[in-house]
């Protein structure tokens, strides 16, 4: 069976997939794209991903590579339609959230995103109210417009896109085997003091270093890897365009947003609440043990 394992940045997600892999002989196909970048080690937090235990779907990108969740989508199903039959556990962990969704519903026959149609579409959104593109997809293709929830905005331009354009992308079925998501929710007051300990220790660790490096490299600030959550507050911090002290408040401000939007996630999702105290590997590995066992 597939195991999922998600939840927001700095939750334990990683340690406690990898204890519970060591456990029962399991694979991890990371579902976070910004570990899939290689030069990227410490503002992404690939540092904490232990040699001992099998991953997939990691350094595969270079730091001027579009993560793709179409791309990621088809290699996920690969390595754990390839984890399976050397009967070995798969276990999906990471807070790329629409990877996983992705995973598990599919992706429609669609042209590739079009960034500029995506702009023009939000723009529209933000001027007609939040009922826009679902009211416009209506007009292009009622067949589509009854596939998809109104709520559903990602979707929803998707299948714009695809009444749209020419160049269709190869349909992508949903995951269709038995799985257990887990979905880890920590205190919010933890998470936050979580969040501001692993930005420390991610400057402690050579952060800014690491982004003077790759910028000496020749990768422009507008590299798709530094869409990373902090990577634009680092780059502000090297330009000298901003202090040490407002750099780590900024990437901390951010990166609790982010936490806030990744837990909205737990409503969407058939997951189990792994509810623990403290964003620890062993406590919440040992509680996704305890209701595997349970069963």
């Amino acid at each position: 069976m597939l195991l999922i394992i998600t939840g927001p940045t700095a939750c334990g997600k990683t340690a406690a997939a990898e204890q519970i892999s060591r456990k029962v002989h399991g694979e991890i196909v990371s579902a976070d794209s910004g570990t899939r970048y290689r030069k990227m080690r410490i503002g992404t937090g690939r540092y904490t991903i232990s040699d001992d235990v099998p991953y997939h779907i990691i350094d595969d990108l270079d730091v001027g590579d579009i993560s793709s969740s179409y791309d990621w989508t088809i290699k996920a199903g690969k390595a754990v339609e390839d984890i399976t039959s050397r009967d070995k556990v798969p276990i999906i962990c990471g807070g790329s959230m629409h990877f996983i969704e992705l995973f598990l519903s599919g992706i429609i026959s669609a042209p590739p995103p079009d960034n500029d149609l995506r702009d023009h579409l939000i723009r529209m959104e933000m001027g007609s109210g939040p009922y826009a593109l679902y009211h416009f997809l209506e007009c292009l293709s009622p067949e589509d417009a009854g596939r998809v929830h109104p709520h559903d905005r990602g979707r929803i331009m998707r299948y714009i896109e695809k009444a749209i354009g020419q160049d269709l992308i190869e349909e992508v079925p949903g995951y269709q085997g038995e799985y257990r998501l887990f979905f880890i929710a920590p205190k919010r007051d933890v998470l936050n003091d979580s969040i501001r300990e692993r930005t420390k220790r991610m400057m402690d660790m050579g952060w800014f270093e690491e982004v003077r490096g790759l910028l000496y490299e020749g990768y422009g600030p507008d590299a798709p890897g530094f869409r990373s959550t902090g990577y634009r507050h680092v780059i502000s911090m090297v330009n000298g365009d901003l202090t040490y002290e407002e750099g780590e408040r900024r990437i901390n401000s951010d990166t609790v947003g982010l936490s806030r939007k990744q837990m909205k996630w737990k409503s969407r999702f058939l997951s189990e609440l792994v509810e623990e105290g403290s964003p620890c590997g062993s406590m919440v590995s040992g509680r996704i043990l305890e209701m595997l066992h349970e069963e």
